[in-house]
């Protein structure tokens, strides 16, 4: 009969257990470390590119709604009309209007069972009117810190085209106007080739900068005169500029050039300028975005475009014509709709 015996240890040696030294340790973590480093950029890239196509369908899905008014009531919606508050003279965009397309009826019907007297003005926060559209944002933006009156955000706004120093009116070169009712009859230049709405960003983080940033109280009479206010040193906007107290894109509800417009004359992610320094003054509203290299923008027949940066844009000391080709490049030429222009690539 045999019996198991187990060894035991020397006197005076203690047994080792398998294990990591601290250098050993370190190693592995600074070998993690640079792989999060390696991988960190395209992760952010990943995001990004999703962000991107998630703000290009929004603006696609703006433009199936867009549509489907035109094709109820023939004409597409008015970028501003007044009205809606009795005789107060406040104007309410075309973002109510097409709440029923994107579906959000209940909330349509909300604001519209106010109308009248009992209307809030588009920059105070009664509870219809603090709703964040998703549809209505790109993710790609960074919201406004200060949203004392910007009680819901817009990322995409209607094209004025290359109307300058009235695009506060109702007669503008582009598609749509204060109190427009433009149909697809007067497209005449074709709405492949004309833009309806483009991105915008909502401002009030980086408003010092060109991107974002608003000069008032300047001449709007050329492009030129507002990119005159760039200093070339820190690519920031000279002069008065508004601070983060209402943020261009803080009033999905405001029917004011300054809230829902965009025109074609000062190119993608330049600056934009106000005559006065009120809410409701004419000029340059520029269509800008945080995408690299440009901007996306849903043209006349449904189709969304990523436009550069870098488009033709003409002459920058030319006024605004009141008829034919616009004098700022391709870019002037996709905004306008009825101005003769055959626009072959862009």
């Amino acid at each position: 009969m045999y019996r198991l015996t187990l060894p035991t240890a020397r006197p005076g040696r203690v047994a080792r257990r398998p294990g990591f030294t601290l250098i050993e340790l370190l190693v592995v973590i600074a070998i993690i470390a640079i792989l999060i480093a390696l991988l960190l950029p395209a992760v952010q890239q990943a995001r990004e590119a999703a962000r991107r196509t998630q703000c290009r369908n929004n603006l696609k899905q703006l433009g199936i709604a867009m549509h489907n008014y035109h094709d109820t009531f023939r004409v597409f919606p008015p970028a501003g009309v007044d009205g809606m508050k009795g005789t107060s003279g406040r104007r309410y965009s075309f973002a109510i209007s097409i709440l029923p397309y994107v579906d959000q009826t209940p909330l349509y019907n909300t604001i519209m069972a106010n109308t009248g007297a009992g209307m809030a003005d588009p920059w105070n926060r009664p509870a219809y009117f603090t709703v964040d559209v998703p549809g209505f944002i790109c993710p790609s933006d960074v919201p406004p810190g200060n949203r004392n009156e910007s009680p819901s955000l817009l990322n995409y706004r209607v094209s004025v085209g290359d109307t300058l120093n009235d695009n506060n009116g109702t007669n503008t070169r582009g598609m749509f106007a204060y109190r427009s009712n433009t149909g697809m009859r007067d497209v005449t230049d074709g709405t492949s080739n004309t833009i309806m709405m483009a991105e915008a960003v909502m401002g009030g983080v980086d408003t010092t900068a060109i991107l974002g940033g608003v000069a008032v109280g300047v001449t709007t009479s050329t492009p030129q005169a507002c990119l005159s206010l760039i200093d070339p040193a820190t690519r920031t906007l000279t002069g008065a500029v508004r601070t983060d107290f209402r943020p261009p894109g803080g009033r999905a509800w405001d029917g004011r050039p300054y809230f829902a417009f965009v025109a074609t004359a000062v190119r993608p992610n330049g600056p934009s300028c106000q005559s006065s320094t009120v809410d409701g003054g004419w000029g340059h509203a520029t269509a800008s975005s945080r995408h690299t290299g440009g901007i996306h923008a849903l043209m006349g027949d449904g189709a969304v475009r990523f436009i550069s940066e870098n488009i033709s844009a003409g002459d920058p000391n030319a006024t605004s014509p009141g008829s034919g080709p616009s004098p700022y490049g391709v870019w002037g030429a996709i905004g306008t709709r009825a101005s003769g222009e055959t626009v072959n690539e862009f």
